[in-house]
This record gives C-alpha cells, sequence and structure tokens, in this order.
C-alpha cells in the first residue's frame, strides 16, 4: 500500500511545481521521510511517507543528483553546495550508524572525497545543523582478490582478501558446461571458509 501513497504525493509534488524534475521529486520524498532506525535495514530512504512535510519542502536550491566512484575519488554531482556543508554518510544497515565526511573539493555542483568502501547507504548534505538533501548509495564493490584453494584431508580450504563493505559472499563451482553452482554463502567479513 505504499506505492499509492507516494505515487499520489509525487503527483501532488508535480502538480504544484509542474517544472520538478523526477530526480527533485525523489530528493523531496526522502528528505521529507520521518526517520526510523528499524527500518533503515530494510526500506531505502530509513523512514516512512511524510506527505505534509514534502508538499513544504523547498530544494530548488540544494540537491544531491548522482555519485560518483572515480581512480579511488568519490564525487557528488548537484547544485547550491556551499563550501561550509556538512557531509554525511548513513550506513543502511541493522546498526545505520552515520559518519562525518571532510571533502577535499567543493564547489557550487560538486564535492569530492578520498574513496573509500561504503556499504549502501546515503550520502546526506546538512547545512546549519538541517539536512538539506539526500541521495541513496549502492556501490559496485572490486571482486576478491589474492584468492586460494588448498587442498588437504578434509577437502579444500578456500581463502581470500575481499572488500570491507561486503554483505556476504557466495562460493560456486562449474558443473561441466551446465554453468556454476552456489555450495556456500557467507556473511561477511568471514575472509575463508573449508569447503
Amino acid at each position: 500500500m505504499a506505492a499509492p501513497l507516494v505515487s499520489a504525493t509525487a503527483a501532488m509534488l508535480k502538480q504544484q511545481d509542474p517544472g520538478l524534475t523526477a530526480a527533485q521529486i525523489r530528493s523531496i520524498l526522502q528528505l521529507s521521510t520521518q526517520q526510523e532506525a528499524q527500518l533503515s535495514a530494510s526500506i531505502r530512504s530509513a523512514g516512512r511517507l511524510n506527505a505534509a512535510s514534502a508538499l513544504e519542502q523547498d530544494i530548488s536550491l540544494v540537491n544531491i543528483l548522482f555519485a560518483q566512484l572515480d581512480n579511488n575519488v568519490i564525487t557528488l554531482n548537484g547544485v547550491g553546495f556551499m563550501a561550509d556543508d556538512e557531509w554525511h554518510f548513513l550506513s543502511a544497515t541493522l546498526t545505520a550508524k552515520t559518519y562525518p565526511l571532510s571533502a577535499m573539493t567543493s564547489s557550487a555542483t560538486q564535492v569530492s572525497f578520498q574513496g573509500q568502501e561504503l556499504a549502501n547507504g546515503y550520502w546526506q548534505l546538512y547545512r546549519n545543523g538541517k539536512r538539506l538533501s539526500q541521495l541513496a548509495y549502492q556501490p559496485t564493490l572490486a571482486a576478491p582478490s589474492e584468492l586460494q584453494a588448498i587442498a588437504n584431508e578434509s577437502g579444500q580450504l578456500i581463502s581470500w582478501r575481499g572488500s570491507a563493505a561486503a554483505e556476504k559472499y557466495q562460493i560456486q563451482a562449474a558443473i561441466d558446461d551446465q554453468g556454476f553452482i552456489t555450495i556456500a554463502e557467507l556473511a561477511a567479513p568471514a575472509k575463508s571458509t573449508a569447503a
């Protein structure tokens, strides 16, 4: 039943201001949610819709539009950024920790951070203690490296170096010409298992 309520709120926003883009409507809906920690692991916005608050939001001057990772630098692109903005990253885990971050470079349309392994979560821009914009973030994690398999009397010992942001690992085996099957699934940060 959430979809019709969110759709109706989006329609009211568009009727109120026909010039709003889809990205701006999404930002307004995310910014106007009532945050609830217990929802952070299961709902992308980490909160409940508040239609009245959505209709009162004004993001025409500040908005995070998208994030990109390149050469170990995370760049947020948007409009209305200022040098003294506060930047936070809210992890989308059961613990839902917020990390304050310091920008390497900043302009009115871009802000860059030294690349780091961040799990799923939300980039947040605060000014004078008020959250002005939020962007959902789902990184593409690098494949595990230093993969080794050692045979012993019990079977195979498999080890690897993975990403600190990984949530789980799947161990798969090739079956002739049939493709791959999953033989084990491990919760991170486990780095090795016997198979």
